[in-house]
């Protein structure tokens, strides 16, 4: 096996995945909704800074902005599980910049936002 001699964590997409940077790509959003499943991402205002692609695929992207993640659940069990412990019928967090990371881009929701309640005061 020449891969297994050549080192761990050698392959050339894995190495280039693991160094990426943001890249020169960069789109202003106003009032877009990104839709995933029971989950909408509604980036009120911003800019979203794509990174390189591998491979010839863009595999993330960073947004620096303000927006609302918005989840209706899908089912009456998950539906009457939010209702009970959150007393809300949907779920609603507005945040300040957010990103998505390899190698869910851009087949599920963003993995990280972070919510104005989380961020330090000062």
């Amino acid at each position: 096996m020449a891969w297994a001699q050549s080192g761990a964590n050698s392959d050339p997409t894995y190495v280039a995945l693991r160094n990426i940077g943001l890249g020169s790509e960069v789109v202003q959003v106003t009032n877009f909704d990104l839709k995933r499943d029971a989950g909408t991402f509604r980036l009120n205002s911003g800019t979203i800074c794509f990174v390189p692609p591998v491979n010839g695929k863009v595999t993330g992207g960073v947004f620096v902005g303000d927006g609302v993640f918005l989840l209706t659940p899908p089912t009456e069990t998950e539906r009457k599980s939010l209702k009970f412990l959150s007393k809300e019928d949907e779920f609603s967090e507005k945040f300040e910049g957010c990103r998505r990371s390899p190698p869910s881009w851009p087949y599920v929701p963003i993995v990280r936002i972070y919510p104005r309640r989380w961020r330090a005061e000062g």
